[in-house]
């Protein structure tokens, strides 16, 4: 039995957790790496809670004029206001660990609902800057989370040929610059052979530093990437221009 087969129809925040290898980190960083792939990759995280919201295409809040002054303030109209059950984490999202309860909640600012975007409205007539909700009231859908483990985990390692299937196995540096690429690329469809479309690539993830491009890779796989980062961060030029900014920790 492989481990999908066990996986919950709703898979919670534990589950993904387990069934993506990052059970084994500690929790609140692993909650927190698990909140930014549902933030940069194609993962969504939904909740079930009893909200009051608005659409936020709406207009509300301070008004201004051409001079940037405030003409009026303008409040939420309750007929723009519905009761959603359920919705899905949209934009950022934080965790926050409570010692009152010794449990951990993630601070939701914005839900989608049958692809409308909405804002959490409160009864003051405002926008309310986020809600707290209990992680373990979260889910995935099983089934967007099994292709998800899928596809990255297809694009970690080279399919040897089967010439090369006899040959000898990539050496650890090797097969963490072929992650590395293979990270680069995602589903750009574009090769790993071609270093045009691997520096084009590193520049559309926002062109990170070292440092943070070693974080990606340790949430992909922990395993390959649970040591020898100074070492690794000396080859990644080998692979890809890094930029260099004017911040005083930009190439780290």
């Amino acid at each position: 039995m492989n481990d999908s087969q066990i996986l919950s129809p709703k898979p919670s925040i534990d589950e993904a957790l387990a069934f993506l290898g990052m059970s084994n980190m500690e929790k609140s960083m692993a909650i927190k790496a698990l909140l930014r792939i549902v933030e940069d990759d194609p993962l969504s995280l939904f909740f079930d809670e009893h909200l009051t919201c608005v659409p936020a295409s709406i207009k509300y809040g301070n008004q201004y004029d051409e001079d940037n002054g405030v003409i009026e303030c303008l409040l939420i109209d309750p007929k723009d206001q519905v009761e959603l059950r359920s919705g899905q984490i949209s934009g950022s999202s934080y965790l926050y660990h409570s010692t009152t309860d010794n449990n951990f909640y993630i601070l939701v600012t914005e839900l989608v609902y049958n692809g409308i975007e909405y804002y959490i409205s409160q009864g003051d007539g405002t926008i309310a800057d986020y809600i707290e909700i209990g992680y373990e009231k979260f889910y995935f859908d099983r089934e967007e989370l099994i292709k998800y483990k899928g596809e990255y985990s297809a694009y970690f390692y080279e399919k040897p040929s089967s010439k090369a299937a006899h040959s000898k196995k990539p050496s650890l540096p090797e097969q963490r610059i072929n992650a590395f690429k293979y990270w680069l690329i995602g589903n750009s469809g574009k090769s790993i052979h071609n270093t045009e479309d691997l520096q084009s690539c590193y520049e559309a993830h926002g062109i990170l530093t070292r440092e943070e491009i070693w974080g990606r890779l340790q949430l992909m796989d922990n395993k390959l990437f649970s040591a020898g980062k100074d070492e690794f961060k000396k080859v990644m030029k080998t692979v890809v221009q890094l930029k260099v900014g004017t911040g005083k920790d930009r190439n780290n």
